[in-house]
């Protein structure tokens, strides 16, 4: 005994655009309806089998008219058969793209993970490189080095600021006598004189 998809009557075939633009739950409904039509295509093929078979054993002749009308059954369910097959490649075809297109998903997801993990390891390389030269600089500035180093860079600064402040005033008072003037005295004004 075999069994029919309950809405068989209602759809006997497919269109190629069902076919082709179904979901993967339509898919299966119709990869189930394949199946069992296929099981009851080949339980007609079984039953014409053992027809023939009991029409060559049979003594009698049968009326011709039964076996027209059985041949002409036996055609269309064959004809069911090829359409069926062909719809079974179609699926087929349909399953190995969705494989193919899931590979290729697998693929860039896996391709995303391994970038991730690239750009993370570079970050945390980044970090550890930052943190060692903050440690560095934090050690430097708690030696006497860096201080004398502050100081030093200091009177350097001082010392061009006063030659360029001392050129600027002979630029602009040139009677003023300013060669007595040296960065290194002391803050008394008795240095600077007048050439009048």
């Amino acid at each position: 005994m075999t069994l029919l998809p309950i809405d068989w009557l209602e759809k006997k075939a497919y269109s190629l655009n069902e076919v082709v633009g179904a979901s993967y739950a339509n898919l299966l409904k119709l990869v189930h309806n394949i199946t069992i039509l296929n099981e009851g295509l080949v339980g007609f093929k079984q039953a014409k089998l053992s027809l023939e078979e009991k029409l060559k054993v049979s003594e009698g002749p049968r009326p011709a008219q039964k076996l027209w009308g059985k041949q002409e059954r036996v055609r269309a369910l064959e004809g069911l058969v090829a359409i069926e097959h062909g719809l079974a490649e179609v699926l087929r075809q349909k399953v190995a793209e969705l494989e193919e297109t899931l590979e290729l998903e697998e693929a860039i997801v896996k391709a995303t993970k391994d970038r991730r993990e690239l750009i993370k390891a570079k970050e945390d390389k980044a970090k550890a490189i930052v943190e060692a030269k903050l440690k560095g600089i934090k050690e430097f500035k708690a030696l006497v080095e860096f201080e004398n180093d502050v100081v030093e860079g200091s009177s350097v600064a001082y010392m061009y600021d006063f030659e360029a402040y001392k050129r600027c005033l002979d630029r602009r008072i040139p009677k003023l006598n300013l060669s007595d003037l040296h960065p290194n005295d002391s803050n008394d004004e008795g240095g600077a004189r007048s050439s009048d």
